[in-house]
């Protein structure tokens, strides 16, 4: 069963789910989670992308 097929069937049988089960059910099932079919690596390189400076802005009343 694939994670989309289990996060469904968990829907109609129990109404709302968690979300910390939802994400661990789909980034990491091993019949098919996110990380289990070696796109994890993309994921994790795309997330470690640097991050533009804030820029600093004070407001005046």
């Amino acid at each position: 069963m694939s994670p989309a097929e289990r996060i469904a069937q968990r829907i109609r049988r129990d109404g709302p789910v968690p979300f910390d089960w939802f994400v661990e059910c789909a980034l990491y099932d091993p019949d098919g989670g996110f990380f289990a079919r070696g796109r994890g690596r993309v994921a994790v390189a795309a997330t470690s992308l640097p991050v533009p400076r804030s820029v600093r802005c004070s407001a005046r009343s």
